[in-house]
Protein backbone atom coordinates (compact mmCIF):
# COMPACT_ATOMS: atom_id res chain seq x y z
CA UNK A 1 0.00 0.00 0.00
CA UNK A 2 1.27 3.28 -1.00
CA UNK A 3 1.85 5.73 1.57
CA UNK A 4 -0.92 8.38 1.70
CA UNK A 5 -0.60 11.57 -0.37
CA UNK A 6 -1.68 15.15 0.40
CA UNK A 7 -1.78 17.88 -1.97
CA UNK A 8 0.28 20.87 -1.23
CA UNK A 9 -1.41 23.33 2.13
CA UNK A 10 0.88 26.11 0.73
CA UNK A 11 -0.24 28.91 2.73
CA UNK A 12 -2.35 27.20 5.26
CA UNK A 13 -0.51 28.45 8.93
CA UNK A 14 -1.00 31.94 7.72
CA UNK A 15 -4.65 31.05 6.86
CA UNK A 16 -6.07 29.39 10.37
CA UNK A 17 -3.98 32.08 12.32
CA UNK A 18 -6.03 34.92 10.38
CA UNK A 19 -9.51 33.00 11.44
CA UNK A 20 -10.25 32.51 15.26
CA UNK A 21 -11.07 29.40 16.51
CA UNK A 22 -14.48 30.40 17.25
CA UNK A 23 -16.03 32.15 14.53
CA UNK A 24 -18.83 34.93 15.39
CA UNK A 25 -21.44 34.46 13.14
CA UNK A 26 -23.84 37.16 14.04
CA UNK A 27 -27.34 36.90 12.58
CA UNK A 28 -26.55 33.33 10.34
CA UNK A 29 -28.91 30.88 10.81
CA UNK A 30 -27.55 27.75 11.96
CA UNK A 31 -26.14 24.90 9.80
CA UNK A 32 -27.04 21.26 10.10
CA UNK A 33 -24.60 18.70 8.35
CA UNK A 34 -25.11 15.31 7.47
CA UNK A 35 -22.52 13.09 8.10
CA UNK A 36 -21.36 9.19 8.65
CA UNK A 37 -17.78 7.37 9.36
CA UNK A 38 -15.43 7.44 6.12
CA UNK A 39 -12.03 8.67 6.49
CA UNK A 40 -12.33 10.88 4.08
CA UNK A 41 -14.61 13.66 6.34
CA UNK A 42 -12.26 12.78 9.64
CA UNK A 43 -11.24 16.49 8.79
CA UNK A 44 -14.66 17.57 10.64
CA UNK A 45 -15.10 14.61 12.86
CA UNK A 46 -11.46 16.05 14.44
CA UNK A 47 -12.48 19.85 13.82
CA UNK A 48 -15.87 18.56 16.07
CA UNK A 49 -12.86 16.62 18.72
CA UNK A 50 -11.26 19.56 18.94
CA UNK A 51 -13.87 22.28 19.07
CA UNK A 52 -12.99 24.10 15.96
CA UNK A 53 -16.32 23.74 14.36
CA UNK A 54 -18.51 26.96 14.28
CA UNK A 55 -20.66 27.42 17.54
CA UNK A 56 -24.25 27.28 14.89
CA UNK A 57 -22.63 23.92 12.94
CA UNK A 58 -23.98 20.70 13.99
CA UNK A 59 -23.08 17.34 12.91
CA UNK A 60 -25.76 14.81 12.37
CA UNK A 61 -24.31 11.85 12.59
CA UNK A 62 -25.94 8.96 10.71
CA UNK A 63 -25.40 5.47 9.51
CA UNK A 64 -24.49 6.05 5.82
CA UNK A 65 -24.49 8.38 3.14
CA UNK A 66 -28.39 7.11 2.44
CA UNK A 67 -29.40 8.56 5.57
CA UNK A 68 -27.89 11.60 5.33
CA UNK A 69 -29.20 12.22 1.74
CA UNK A 70 -32.26 10.87 2.88
CA UNK A 71 -32.27 14.01 5.70
CA UNK A 72 -31.21 16.20 3.31
CA UNK A 73 -33.63 15.66 0.91
CA UNK A 74 -36.53 16.08 3.70
CA UNK A 75 -34.79 19.27 5.03
CA UNK A 76 -33.79 18.05 7.62
CA UNK A 77 -30.28 18.94 7.34
CA UNK A 78 -29.00 21.76 5.31
CA UNK A 79 -25.75 19.86 4.12
CA UNK A 80 -24.34 16.59 3.81
CA UNK A 81 -21.22 14.81 3.00
CA UNK A 82 -21.45 12.46 0.05
CA UNK A 83 -20.05 11.12 -2.84
CA UNK A 84 -20.37 12.79 -6.38
CA UNK A 85 -22.78 10.57 -7.82
CA UNK A 86 -25.45 10.98 -4.69
CA UNK A 87 -24.94 14.94 -5.61
CA UNK A 88 -25.99 14.32 -8.85
CA UNK A 89 -28.98 11.78 -8.01
CA UNK A 90 -30.17 15.13 -5.59
CA UNK A 91 -29.58 17.35 -8.13
CA UNK A 92 -31.31 15.63 -11.01
CA UNK A 93 -34.23 14.80 -8.86
CA UNK A 94 -35.03 18.00 -8.47
CA UNK A 95 -33.46 19.72 -4.96
CA UNK A 96 -31.17 22.53 -5.97
CA UNK A 97 -27.66 21.95 -4.28
CA UNK A 98 -24.25 23.17 -4.87
CA UNK A 99 -21.23 21.51 -4.11
CA UNK A 100 -18.65 23.81 -1.89
CA UNK A 101 -15.61 21.32 -0.83
CA UNK A 102 -14.15 18.28 -2.50
CA UNK A 103 -13.14 16.24 1.27
CA UNK A 104 -11.07 13.30 -1.05
CA UNK A 105 -10.04 11.76 -3.88
CA UNK A 106 -10.05 7.70 -4.06
CA UNK A 107 -6.71 6.33 -4.49
CA UNK A 108 -6.76 3.09 -3.42
CA UNK A 109 -9.66 3.00 -1.29
CA UNK A 110 -12.03 1.84 -3.48
CA UNK A 111 -10.86 -1.66 -3.98
CA UNK A 112 -11.34 -5.10 -5.97
CA UNK A 113 -11.58 -8.28 -3.12
CA UNK A 114 -10.36 -11.78 -4.23
CA UNK A 115 -9.84 -15.35 -3.09
CA UNK A 116 -5.68 -16.32 -3.66
CA UNK A 117 -6.81 -18.73 -6.40
CA UNK A 118 -8.24 -15.96 -8.43
CA UNK A 119 -4.43 -14.46 -9.60
CA UNK A 120 -5.70 -12.01 -12.76
CA UNK A 121 -9.03 -10.16 -13.78
CA UNK A 122 -10.00 -12.68 -16.90
CA UNK A 123 -10.19 -15.21 -14.15
CA UNK A 124 -13.32 -13.47 -12.84
CA UNK A 125 -15.17 -15.41 -15.70
CA UNK A 126 -18.15 -17.27 -14.25
CA UNK A 127 -17.41 -16.47 -10.59
CA UNK A 128 -19.09 -14.65 -8.20
CA UNK A 129 -18.80 -10.85 -7.44
CA UNK A 130 -20.52 -9.12 -5.05
CA UNK A 131 -20.79 -5.71 -4.78
CA UNK A 132 -22.94 -2.73 -3.09
CA UNK A 133 -25.73 -1.01 -5.93
CA UNK A 134 -24.79 2.32 -6.29
CA UNK A 135 -22.58 3.87 -8.78
CA UNK A 136 -19.63 3.83 -7.48
CA UNK A 137 -19.51 0.23 -7.86
CA UNK A 138 -20.57 0.81 -11.19
CA UNK A 139 -17.89 2.65 -12.48
CA UNK A 140 -15.48 0.24 -10.47
CA UNK A 141 -17.11 -3.03 -12.20
CA UNK A 142 -16.93 -1.05 -15.31
CA UNK A 143 -13.33 -0.55 -15.32
CA UNK A 144 -12.59 -4.44 -14.17
CA UNK A 145 -14.63 -5.62 -17.19
CA UNK A 146 -13.15 -3.40 -19.24
CA UNK A 147 -9.37 -4.69 -18.47
CA UNK A 148 -10.59 -8.05 -18.20
CA UNK A 149 -11.98 -8.34 -20.96
CA UNK A 150 -15.50 -9.66 -19.86
CA UNK A 151 -19.00 -9.07 -20.08
CA UNK A 152 -21.60 -8.44 -17.16
CA UNK A 153 -23.00 -12.12 -18.12
CA UNK A 154 -20.23 -14.07 -17.83
CA UNK A 155 -19.81 -13.33 -13.80
CA UNK A 156 -22.21 -14.13 -10.93
CA UNK A 157 -23.14 -10.48 -10.02
CA UNK A 158 -24.64 -10.54 -6.56
CA UNK A 159 -25.87 -7.66 -4.84
CA UNK A 160 -24.86 -7.42 -1.18
CA UNK A 161 -24.96 -4.14 0.99
CA UNK A 162 -22.05 -2.91 2.71
CA UNK A 163 -22.51 -4.02 6.25
CA UNK A 164 -23.12 -7.29 4.95
CA UNK A 165 -20.24 -7.65 2.58
CA UNK A 166 -17.62 -9.22 5.66
CA UNK A 167 -20.23 -11.87 6.77
CA UNK A 168 -20.80 -12.88 2.70
CA UNK A 169 -17.24 -12.97 2.34
CA UNK A 170 -16.80 -15.30 5.93
CA UNK A 171 -19.42 -17.17 4.72
CA UNK A 172 -18.17 -18.22 1.53
CA UNK A 173 -21.19 -16.52 -0.56
CA UNK A 174 -18.79 -14.98 -3.25
CA UNK A 175 -15.08 -15.50 -5.07
CA UNK A 176 -14.52 -11.68 -5.25
CA UNK A 177 -15.73 -8.38 -3.71
CA UNK A 178 -15.80 -5.04 -4.78
CA UNK A 179 -15.78 -2.96 -1.22
CA UNK A 180 -13.94 0.38 0.34
CA UNK A 181 -12.35 1.21 3.38
CA UNK A 182 -12.46 0.41 6.13
CA UNK A 183 -14.96 -2.67 5.16
CA UNK A 184 -11.93 -3.47 2.69
CA UNK A 185 -9.51 -3.80 5.10
CA UNK A 186 -11.39 -6.13 7.37
CA UNK A 187 -12.02 -8.30 4.17
CA UNK A 188 -8.41 -8.13 3.62
CA UNK A 189 -7.57 -9.58 6.92
CA UNK A 190 -9.74 -12.81 6.31
CA UNK A 191 -7.67 -13.88 3.87
CA UNK A 192 -9.07 -11.78 0.72
CA UNK A 193 -6.15 -10.34 -2.37
CA UNK A 194 -6.66 -6.98 -3.99
CA UNK A 195 -6.40 -7.40 -7.58
CA UNK A 196 -7.82 -3.57 -8.38
CA UNK A 197 -8.19 -0.47 -7.26
CA UNK A 198 -9.20 2.73 -7.18
CA UNK A 199 -5.65 4.15 -8.37
CA UNK A 200 -6.71 2.66 -12.13
CA UNK A 201 -9.89 5.11 -12.08
CA UNK A 202 -7.46 8.84 -11.22
CA UNK A 203 -9.52 11.29 -10.45
CA UNK A 204 -12.81 9.65 -10.65
CA UNK A 205 -14.20 8.87 -7.41
CA UNK A 206 -15.28 11.99 -5.18
CA UNK A 207 -16.27 12.91 -1.65
CA UNK A 208 -18.12 16.13 -1.46
CA UNK A 209 -19.66 18.59 0.78
CA UNK A 210 -23.40 19.91 -0.53
CA UNK A 211 -25.45 22.72 1.04
CA UNK A 212 -28.97 22.89 -0.13
CA UNK A 213 -29.35 26.60 -2.16
CA UNK A 214 -32.49 27.07 -0.40
CA UNK A 215 -30.17 27.42 2.70
CA UNK A 216 -26.66 28.51 1.91
CA UNK A 217 -26.92 32.22 2.21
CA UNK A 218 -28.10 32.12 5.31
CA UNK A 219 -25.41 30.24 6.41
CA UNK A 220 -22.60 32.37 4.58
CA UNK A 221 -20.39 33.07 7.70
CA UNK A 222 -20.54 29.87 9.06
CA UNK A 223 -20.25 27.97 6.26
CA UNK A 224 -16.90 29.83 5.36
CA UNK A 225 -15.81 29.01 8.78
CA UNK A 226 -17.06 25.39 8.97
CA UNK A 227 -14.69 25.34 5.59
CA UNK A 228 -12.10 26.76 7.82
CA UNK A 229 -12.48 23.80 10.14
CA UNK A 230 -12.26 21.04 7.51
CA UNK A 231 -8.59 22.42 6.97
CA UNK A 232 -7.36 22.69 10.32
CA UNK A 233 -8.66 19.12 10.66
CA UNK A 234 -6.43 18.68 7.64
CA UNK A 235 -3.42 19.91 8.94
CA UNK A 236 -3.69 18.13 12.26
CA UNK A 237 -3.75 15.29 9.90
CA UNK A 238 -0.32 16.23 7.69
CA UNK A 239 1.71 17.85 10.93
CA UNK A 240 0.36 15.27 13.68
CA UNK A 241 -0.70 11.91 12.27
CA UNK A 242 0.07 9.75 14.45
CA UNK A 243 -2.74 11.71 16.98
CA UNK A 244 -5.30 12.00 14.32
CA UNK A 245 -4.92 8.24 13.52
CA UNK A 246 -5.93 7.27 16.54
CA UNK A 247 -8.22 9.88 17.17
CA UNK A 248 -10.01 8.90 14.33
CA UNK A 249 -9.78 5.30 15.39
CA UNK A 250 -11.39 5.84 18.65
CA UNK A 251 -14.00 7.84 17.37
CA UNK A 252 -15.03 5.25 14.79
CA UNK A 253 -14.35 1.83 17.24
CA UNK A 254 -11.95 0.47 15.17
CA UNK A 255 -8.28 -0.57 15.01
CA UNK A 256 -5.87 2.10 14.50
CA UNK A 257 -3.82 0.06 11.97
CA UNK A 258 -7.16 0.29 9.63
CA UNK A 259 -7.29 3.98 9.95
CA UNK A 260 -3.61 4.25 8.76
CA UNK A 261 -4.49 2.32 5.57
CA UNK A 262 -7.54 4.07 4.90
CA UNK A 263 -5.83 7.18 4.98
CA UNK A 264 -3.14 5.66 2.64
CA UNK A 265 -6.24 4.77 0.25
CA UNK A 266 -7.07 8.80 -0.43
CA UNK A 267 -6.16 12.34 -1.24
CA UNK A 268 -7.20 15.45 0.34
CA UNK A 269 -7.09 18.06 -2.03
CA UNK A 270 -5.91 21.88 -0.40
CA UNK A 271 -7.67 24.71 -0.57
CA UNK A 272 -5.58 25.58 -3.64
CA UNK A 273 -6.78 22.17 -5.26
CA UNK A 274 -10.42 22.53 -4.01
CA UNK A 275 -10.47 26.07 -5.89
CA UNK A 276 -9.50 24.50 -9.40
CA UNK A 277 -11.64 21.66 -8.82
CA UNK A 278 -14.54 23.71 -8.21
CA UNK A 279 -14.10 26.21 -10.35
CA UNK A 280 -12.20 25.86 -13.33
CA UNK A 281 -14.38 24.71 -16.37
CA UNK A 282 -12.03 22.32 -17.78
CA UNK A 283 -11.23 20.57 -13.89
CA UNK A 284 -11.36 17.15 -13.42
CA UNK A 285 -14.12 16.85 -11.12
CA UNK A 286 -16.45 18.52 -13.87
CA UNK A 287 -15.02 15.80 -16.38
CA UNK A 288 -15.69 13.11 -13.64
CA UNK A 289 -19.20 14.57 -13.17
CA UNK A 290 -20.20 13.81 -16.73
CA UNK A 291 -18.78 10.43 -17.09
CA UNK A 292 -20.72 9.37 -13.86
CA UNK A 293 -23.78 11.14 -15.29
CA UNK A 294 -23.63 9.26 -18.32
CA UNK A 295 -23.13 6.14 -16.43
CA UNK A 296 -26.55 7.09 -14.35
CA UNK A 297 -28.36 7.59 -17.12
CA UNK A 298 -27.75 4.33 -18.66
CA UNK A 299 -28.33 2.49 -15.82
CA UNK A 300 -31.77 4.10 -15.17
CA UNK A 301 -30.27 6.17 -11.72
CA UNK A 302 -30.75 9.79 -13.24
CA UNK A 303 -34.60 10.73 -14.31
CA UNK A 304 -32.93 13.68 -16.39
CA UNK A 305 -29.50 15.25 -16.97
CA UNK A 306 -27.90 17.18 -14.42
CA UNK A 307 -27.15 20.61 -15.36
CA UNK A 308 -23.27 20.34 -14.38
CA UNK A 309 -22.71 24.32 -14.96
CA UNK A 310 -23.69 25.68 -11.31
CA UNK A 311 -23.01 22.33 -9.76
CA UNK A 312 -19.90 23.46 -8.02
CA UNK A 313 -18.64 27.16 -6.01
CA UNK A 314 -15.44 27.72 -4.99
CA UNK A 315 -17.36 31.09 -3.38
CA UNK A 316 -17.24 29.53 0.05
CA UNK A 317 -13.72 28.74 0.69
CA UNK A 318 -11.03 30.39 2.66
CA UNK A 319 -9.40 33.25 1.23
CA UNK A 320 -6.37 32.11 -1.28
CA UNK A 321 -4.67 35.60 -0.05
CA UNK A 322 -4.95 35.55 3.44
Amino acid sequence: MHRRRFLSLLGLSTLLAAVPLTVSCGSDSSLRIGIHHWIGYGTLHLARDFRWLPRRAKLVQGSSSKESLARLLAGDVDAACLTLDEALGARAGGLPLTVVLVFNVSAGADKLLVRPDIRSLPALAGRRLGYEEGTLSALMLQAILAEAGLSRSELQLLAIPLDQQLDAWSSGQVDAMISYEPTAGLIEASGAQTLFDSRRLPETIFDVLVVRNDRINASADTLRALLVSHFQGLEHIRMNRQDAIYRLAGLQGIPPAMIQQALAGVVFPSRSANGNYLSAKDSRLRSAAEKISVLMQEQGLLPQPVVIDSLFSSRWLPDPGV
